[in-house]
């Protein structure tokens, strides 16, 4: 893996089309959710992170009471953590609970960890917006998954 400064909305890998690479695969690491594929050449990869802003996840938190908050992650581009838009809440949201992708909306399979719920708040518009902090500290990456569609 290329380096990765630690709001860098990409980085590089050594893998390409060579390697059955395509642009839109997933990209994880042990920790978790690193991003997606954007661009490929046949010996390289160009992966946008999921700290990106234009970068949107369809996720969910498990509640309390073991239902599931849905909503959307993206990355701020300014302090490395990410915001969750709350589109369905049910039961009440603890802090610290583990952030996972949906699979809704078809461009993340369903079961990556993305972070943890580090804060809640209200909005203007009376929306609740949650702070998740990474799994993966992606200014560390040294190795990722691509995961390679059949």
């Amino acid at each position: 893996v290329g380096g990765a400064a630690a709001h860098s909305a990409s980085l590089r890998v050594d893998r390409g089309e060579n390697d059955g690479i395509r642009v839109g695969a997933v990209v994880a690491a042990p920790e978790g959710l690193v991003g997606r594929v954007e661009s490929v050449t046949a010996h390289t990869s160009r992966v946008l992170l999921v700290a990106d802003p234009s970068v949107k996840v369809a996720c969910e938190i498990e509640s309390a009471t073991g239902e599931r908050a849905r909503g959307v992650c993206f990355g701020t581009g300014t302090d490395g953590n990410l915001r969750f838009r709350f589109t369905e809440t049910a039961g009440a949201i603890a802090l610290n609970s583990r952030v996972l992708t949906s699979g809704r909306g078809g461009l993340f399979p369903r079961g990556y960890e993305i972070g943890t719920l580090v804060a809640v708040s209200t909005n203007d518009l009376r929306s609740m917006i949650g702070t998740v902090r990474p799994s993966v500290a992606f200014s560390e990456l040294e190795d990722v998954f691509i995961r390679r569609e059949k």
